[in-house]
């Protein structure tokens, strides 16, 4: 007899929970490795040799957002995952008590908790303060959470370790439901001041070659920016706007037409001379926003270049780490 979907779905949680995701004794140097996952931020800068975990917490998940290759159709359509398999929050809890006996000082799920659902992160946090576990969370927040999730957060993570990241991608609302972030600026700033009384760094992310981002929709962007970096301490602020480079199987791949885009990496061999050809060092090389993988097909096009150059400006004018973009390669 075939399994029911909620039996399936228990019977894979349960073989997930049995899997090691805390040790690295099988690599040469799995030390050296947690080194390089720690998010560094103003209020660590003199911590001596820090260290970091990007832990498990699940596998799936339930936003299909247009730039990202995890998305919840493309986890069907690539493992025939439907939903979040989300591993226990008690077994988590164990997993992030075992990292802090080992000098982990900071943990980075996976998966953003909040979009777990209260039960679940709650009894996380909960776990984690009856085990008097008290470490560095670096989580970012796949849409805005709850008031209560960043209440809980900061009673329980350490925050001198920690970071929220925003992924915003744009100033505009519009553009931003079109990449598949669904909340508005409006929205924001309670949020964002919730966190600044508790005196947690935050990290914002921007895109500027998403569908729908043009010279219009990076003046809102500009404005957002200028916005949060008057309204956050700028030692707990950090700021960069990307250029997304093409995930296999996320929407822009699958669904082009939708997005006004033209796919250019298609093969394993596409992505294989992509790669050989972005870690070639010469200095000339054309501008980095004309080869990710997608060309927008809508008139007029964006002007990357001047965005990118305006962007730049904006950074050397701020008190905030705040990230420039190369304009070559």
């Amino acid at each position: 007899m075939l399994d029911q979907p909620a039996e399936r779905t228990e019977r894979i949680e349960h073989r997930l929970d049995a899997l090691d995701f805390v040790a690295l004794d099988f690599l040469e140097d799995g030390d050296f490795y947690r080194r390089l996952q720690f998010e560094p931020t103003h209020l660590t800068r003199n911590r001596a040799d820090p260290r970091g975990h990007w832990l498990c917490i699940g596998r799936g998940c339930c936003f299909d957002c247009s730039f990202c290759g995890g998305g919840s159709q493309s986890q069907n359509l690539l493992a025939g995952r439907e939903g979040i398999i989300a591993r226990s929050p008690t077994v988590v809890a164990a997993d992030i008590e075992r990292l802090a006996q080992q000098g982990v000082d900071q943990v980075s799920p996976n998966l953003d908790p909040a979009i777990l659902g209260q039960v679940y992160w709650s009894t996380l946090f909960a776990e984690l303060r009856r085990r008097s576990v008290r470490i560095g969370i670096n989580n970012e927040l796949f849409q805005l959470p709850a008031p209560e999730f960043i209440a809980d957060f900061v009673q329980t993570a350490d925050v001198s370790r920690s970071e929220m990241a925003f992924t915003l991608l744009s100033g505009s609302d519009k553009v931003r439901r079109m990449n598949g972030k669904f909340h508005t600026t409006q929205r924001l700033f309670p949020i964002l001041g919730q966190l600044k009384a508790a005196e947690v760094p935050i990290y914002v992310y921007f895109s500027l070659n998403l569908p729908g981002e043009d010279e219009r929709t990076f003046r809102e962007t500009l404005r957002l920016a200028r916005q949060i970096g008057q309204f956050y301490p700028p030692h707990l602020l950090k700021m960069i706007n990307q250029l997304h480079t093409l995930d296999p199987c996320c929407p822009m791949s699958r669904e082009p037409g939708r997005f006004s885009v033209h796919v250019n990496l298609r093969r394993f061999a596409d992505y294989y001379d992509y790669c050989r050809t972005t870690l070639d060092l010469d200095p000339v090389r054309t501008s980095p926003a004309h080869a990710r993988g997608f060309v927008r097909t809508g008139k007029p096009l964006p002007n990357l270049d001047a965005m990118i150059r305006q962007w730049n400006d904006f950074c050397a004018h701020q008190t905030f780490a705040c990230f420039r973009v190369p304009l070559t390669w």
